[in-house]
């Protein structure tokens, strides 16, 4: 599959008119500075501050309209259906599960049927999308540590105080933000009310949960992990942070039962006390690396229903960049729809696992060592772009050695999906004004990526990220930006 040469289509989308207007207005205001400015000062205020400081970000939004997010919704909801065709897989076949090659106790883990009636109630899947065609190509799916609510909506909520966005507003009257944070908070407590309602009446749980969202302590996005917490505390909804290596289950007997007969419960606990709603934002991949008891009270947890844990252990096997390249595998018929086969061969790069042997195999592509620029390698446990390389970064000798350490740490090779560059507008980093830019009104092409959650199945939103090289991530010096729909 040649990706570069299917990317061409006769059409403009609306969305990237809308996004050319948006620059267009913020150029007529002489790039807009004190509203960057103005927005610099409050994002260096709010949860997504990183030290104090305000976080890289575009004050020029990605914008939706309604036909590009018909397109989005349904690339999200195929690809939800496919990776939980994926845990189903998993939960069955054993040779499916060996080709992940995950550690024994974790893959067993991995094998625990979902809580909440489906596998994956949280997801984000990343991808490229042309706003100009309406093509994408998929480049990771994530689940548990899904990232980028408190970003997402904090930029949003800069750009929305801009007078570019006030004056686009004027023109485009149903234009209205993204939001991602409320929305999930609803999601997850819905999920806990189903839960608990399915639960026998012996075995009570609280109309209000205690919440936790667990994490190693070294590992959280404080952020936005306080971001959520203080939002529920609002609501009247005790949240706390609890480091998985502190969770235990323990035995208790319903106080408001008088038998002595009276048989107990097992509870989540923390040092702090008993935990009802489980947000596991550990990333599985860690925890394997990780291992503790406070990890195998939670698989605990969940094996016998003793909390609701968000994002289990049987998560991860679609989390992994070893998925795609079983999507091209030709097993993946006997668990694929013919429908979802030709979604894949059109919109996943086609993607090998590697291992210690595949340099000297017979059947190695050689065009993957001899045309680098062609491809990206990828740890298949990675997260957060952390050990990626493009061969379009780095010479043969050092792309030689990339892939040879890669194999030995059984990763992906990938073929390299072509990225839409759309105009950027830096905010202003120094709340104290100085770097002002020499040029306001010159607004550099930026390459994007657009990550759609979707909760408990539905497509809910997007966390946009953009960055001047091949590879968008934070130590790429990637920009935040935020999202508004148009209803038009």
């Amino acid at each position: 599959m040649n990706l570069s040469s299917s990317s061409a289509q006769n059409r403009t989308l609306k969305a990237a008119r809308l996004q050319k207007e948006f620059c267009q207005i913020a150029q007529s205001l002489n790039g807009d500075i004190d509203s960057r400015l103005a927005g610099s000062r409050l994002l260096a205020n709010s949860p997504a501050a990183r030290k104090d400081a305000s976080p890289e970000w575009s004050m020029a939004p990605v914008i939706l309209d309604r036909e590009s997010w018909r397109i989005l919704s349904d690339a999200a909801c195929t690809m939800h259906g496919i990776m939980e065709a994926a845990c189903g897989q998993f939960a069955r076949d054993p040779l499916f599960r060996r080709q992940f090659h995950l550690d024994p106790h974790l893959e067993h883990r991995c094998t625990q049927k979902p809580q909440a009636g489906m596998y994956l109630p949280l997801a984000r899947v990343d991808l490229f999308f042309n706003q100009e065609t309406g093509r994408y190509w998929f480049c990771e799916t994530n689940t548990d540590g899904s990232a980028g609510f408190t970003a997402n909506d904090c930029v949003t909520s800069a750009i929305m105080q801009s007078t570019t966005f006030q004056q686009f507003c004027h023109n485009h009257p149903s234009a209205r933000p993204l939001m991602l944070k409320d929305a999930w908070i609803q999601t997850m407590l819905q999920l806990y009310r189903t839960w608990s309602a399915s639960h026998p009446a012996a075995e009570p749980n609280p109309a209000v949960p205690a919440v936790a969202l667990v994490d190693y302590r070294e590992s959280i996005e404080w952020g936005e992990a306080q971001d959520f917490i203080s939002t529920l505390n609002q609501m009247g909804i005790p949240a706390r942070f609890a480091d998985i290596r502190g969770l235990r289950l323990r035995q208790e007997r319903d106080a408001s039962s008088n038998a002595a007969g009276t048989k107990p419960r097992w509870r989540l606990y923390d040092p702090e006390g008993p935990i009802d709603l489980v947000w596991k934002r550990a990333v599985t991949g860690e925890i394997a690396r990780k291992p503790n008891v406070g990890a195998a009270a939670l698989s605990a947890a969940i094996q016998g229903n003793h909390a609701l844990v968000i994002g289990g252990f049987s998560t991860w096997p679609p989390a992994t960049k070893t998925l795609f390249a079983l999507l091209h595998h030709p097993s993946s018929k006997a668990w694929l729809t013919p429908e979802q086969q030709r979604f894949v061969a059109e919109h996943v790069p086609l993607t090998y696992s590697l291992n210690p042997n595949s340099l000297n195999s017979p059947g190695f592509d050689q065009g993957i060592l001899t045309d680098k620029d062609r491809w990206i390698i990828k740890p298949a446990d990675g997260y957060n772009a952390m050990g990626i390389v493009a061969g379009a970064d780095v010479d043969q000798e050092a792309w030689q050695s990339a892939l040879a350490q890669i194999c030995l740490t059984r990763g992906v090779v990938q073929e390299y999906a072509p990225q839409y560059a759309a105009a950027a507008i830096p905010g202003i980093i120094d709340p104290q004004g100085k770097g002002r830019p020499h040029a306001p009104c010159r607004f550099p092409q930026h390459n994007t990526m657009l990550g759609l959650f979707l909760f408990n199945g539905v497509f809910s939103g997007v966390f946009s990220r953009c960055g001047d090289g091949r590879i968008i991530g934070e130590s790429q010096g990637r920009l935040e930006q935020g999202c508004i729909f148009v209803d038009e």
